[in-house]
């Protein structure tokens, strides 16, 4: 009875139901949990779990995130509306701002929708992404005759041939050399 009331959900395009975490077995064979969908979620979006906060999915998905309606708007149970979606046929969702398309949506999945899957691994935990390194030098290497020579890192910014970094308590001296193509630079260890 509840499979049909979620069905009937789905195609009314309404919220008929809430169980989660669900307290019966709707698809024994996922390896997929509540806990794990969630886990996979950025924390800005894991903040819409439980559902019924629109206002934040929508300012979150024009931000890029993927919001799928369903689980994170309706607060429909995630291993639920994925077998669901699964049994009917889909491989893919739309997200929250994608065109609505008439089921079953098969086929690979296009970018920013959803893929449709129970499988536990399709749902690794959220990484934070790593941030930008700040580091003034980069790849050293010996180069004969100039010692140790090095590439500028991301976080040296613009320098000037015979400018002095120190990075980690090593002086380094920057040799900027014009050419046609734009400067040459590199950094020799004094």
């Amino acid at each position: 009875m509840k499979k049909l009331l979620m069905i009937l959900g789905m195609i009314g395009g309404g919220p008929i139901f809430s169980q989660s975490p669900h307290t019966w077995n709707c698809f024994p064979s996922a390896t997929l949990t509540d806990a794990i969908y969630w886990a996979a979620q950025p924390p800005a979006v894991q903040a819409l779990q439980g559902g019924s906060n629109l206002t934040l999915a929508v300012q979150l998905a024009t931000q890029g995130y993927v919001i799928d309606n369903a689980i994170m708007v309706w607060g429909w149970d995630p291993v639920c509306t994925m077998g669901e979606r699964a049994q009917a046929g889909d491989t893919w969702v739309p997200s929250l701002l994608q065109a609505n398309v008439l089921p079953p949506t098969t086929g690979p999945v296009p970018p920013g929708a959803i893929k449709v899957s129970t499988d536990a691994a399709d749902y690794p935990p959220y990484t934070p992404p790593t941030p930008p390194s700040t580091s003034l030098i980069g790849t050293c290497y010996p180069a004969g005759a100039l010692g140790t020579v090095c590439a500028l890192g991301p976080g040296a910014g613009t320098v000037v041939n015979g400018q002095i970094l120190v990075q980690n308590g090593v002086s380094y001296t920057a040799h900027v050399t014009p050419t046609p193509f734009g400067p040459s630079i590199y950094l020799t260890q004094n």
